[in-house]
């Protein structure tokens, strides 16, 4: 008995493996290339997610002084601002994450890992803090921001004063005779050590 002893052959213009072969290493390609996709979007997420805690981190450290500048607080209320935004988005993702799990657990009856469900309400509880804080900041720098704009216009109204009473005092010189006006700035001396004296 003569075997035939053709040889296989296989059309390598499409591909240079088997069919079954090929659809396996097309798959493992593109799981590979989804992996590395994943792996980039999550190094990029961790950056971004890193910047985004070094600015609530300094927000938080904000300390709010009295001799600060309008410019400054206002530069710091931007900063403190951004910060409350992002831990806003940290908590409402995280809040996401816990409604998904509690359905999750209403509809299959799955539950989530004890031990990932503690870390998530811990860090909702973090970041709850952590924004409870912030808005604390910013109310602190708008009362800021309030008396240094009193200031300014205490300051105005207090020099404007401060003119008014030089110019009456000139007109009460030219106007009542000496005796009477240093009668008058006796007077006055008085009344500042009574004043002094309460």
């Amino acid at each position: 008995m003569e075997r035939d002893r053709r040889v296989k052959t296989f059309d390598f213009t499409k591909s240079d493996t088997p069919p079954s072969r090929a659809e396996d290493v097309q798959q493992s390609a593109y799981r590979s290339f989804e992996e590395f996709r994943r792996q980039h979007d999550r190094s990029a997420e961790d950056v971004t997610r890193r910047e985004n805690e070094k600015t609530v981190t300094d927000a938080l450290a904000v300390e709010i002084k009295k001799d600060m500048d309008e410019a400054t607080l206002l530069k710091l209320k931007e900063l403190v601002e951004r910060a409350r935004e992002l831990v806003s988005e940290m908590c409402n993702a995280i809040r996401g994450q816990i409604d998904e799990a509690n359905e999750r657990r209403y509809k299959d009856g799955v539950y989530a890992n004890p031990d990932w469900w503690k870390r998530v309400n811990g860090a909702s509880r973090a970041k709850s803090w952590q924004r409870q804080r912030l808005q604390e900041k910013v109310g602190e720098i708008n009362r800021a921001l309030k008396m240094c704009k009193h200031e300014v216009t205490m300051g105005m109204e207090g020099a404007r004063q401060l003119t008014r009473d030089r110019m009456f005092v000139k007109v009460a010189q030219l106007q009542l005779t000496g005796e009477t006006f240093d009668r008058l700035w006796r007077m006055v001396d008085e009344m500042e050590k009574t004043r002094g004296q309460d």
